[in-house]
């Protein structure tokens, strides 16, 4: 099975949206097309980005909706121990941690909207695609 990343500006693009790429990639997900991996780090991000005012505020971004998603990931998606670490591939070191993720879970994929992430197109033999890639690939083989 399919082993993929998602970055969380994907999450919450999906939770946002239900149209687009990333809630597809969500509804994909559910219908265990593929497996989620993921880690602390990118769950502890997408608790505090999904937190911001903003996002509630503009968006209609509810605790619940929030809290609904961040349950199945812990419960339904492989969490790495995070043991695995990375540093110094991408401008942003905070993006290191999906690398990191993806290299500690063997993961296929790293689904992003990151464009210096996309811009590395693969790290260590796992490919980096934006999430209508993703969302084509899995839909088409």
């Amino acid at each position: 099975m399919i082993r993929a990343v998602l970055d969380v500006n994907v999450l919450i693009s999906g939770i946002i949206s239900p149209r687009g790429a990333p809630a597809q990639i969500l509804d994909l997900w559910r219908e265990e097309r593929f497996v989620v991996v993921t880690s602390g780090p990118i769950l502890a991000e997408f608790e505090a980005v999904a937190g911001q005012p903003v996002l509630r505020n503009r968006y209609g971004l509810t605790p619940a909706r929030v809290g609904r998603l961040l349950e199945g990931l812990r419960r339904f998606a492989i969490v790495t121990p995070g043991e695995v670490q990375v540093t110094g591939v991408v401008r942003d070191p905070d993006d290191d941690k999906l690398l990191a993720c993806a290299l500690e879970a063997n993961a296929d994929y790293v689904v992003t909207g990151d464009s210096d992430l996309l811009a590395l197109e693969q790290y260590e033999g796992i490919a980096i695609v934006a999430p209508a890639v993703f969302v084509r690939m899995l839909e088409h083989g």
